[in-house]
């Protein structure tokens, strides 16, 4: 397996000042060493109903921090529509074992964008230890999109952990 390793950082957001002190994940380098694993990603574009692949999607794969956002990896797709899966960091899967830990994994943000169709933001996708996650999504044409939205954002939501 092909893993891609570029990555950049990007800070939109330099103003610290609502900032909580002491936040866990205010920067790239304190969230990796609380998130010593790796999980892999690999995105899937298409339209109409899975029936076209999308090429020459720009994927871009990134998370949100106190001081900005870091850009782990940008990809464009192939003529599958299918990106390379690409290393991400993440939590041990032996956290699962132990309940009242931190979260068994990590989340991510992914962005989609092509010329001709209306751009996706989807957030807080999971990625576990030693997982490639495929994370499908269906873009619609310019101008298709309910109310004429230039960007269409999809939030995924974690399942509730059962009460004890």
């Amino acid at each position: 397996m092909q893993i891609s390793d570029r990555t950049k950082i990007y800070t939109l957001n330099t103003d610290t000042t609502d900032r909580k002190a002491g936040s866990a994940e205010d920067t790239y380098e304190v969230f990796r060493r609380k998130y010593p694993a790796e999980g892999y990603l690999k995105a899937q574009v298409y339209a109409g109903q899975q029936g076209f692949p999308i090429p020459g999607v720009q994927v871009e794969v990134s998370k949100q921090f106190a001081r900005g956002m870091y850009v782990f990896d940008t990809q464009v797709t192939d003529v599958s529509g299918l990106t390379q899966p690409v290393a991400l960091p993440t939590s041990p899967a032996a956290l699962s074992q132990d309940p009242g830990q931190m979260q068994p994994y990590a989340t991510y943000d992914i962005r989609l964008s092509h010329p001709d169709y209306t751009e996706v933001i989807v957030r807080n996708v999971s990625i576990f230890e030693r997982v490639v996650a495929l994370q499908p999504m269906e873009m619609l044409p310019k101008g298709a999109a309910p109310g004429g939205r230039r960007i269409m954002e999809y939030n995924v939501r974690q399942a509730p952990l059962p009460q004890e």
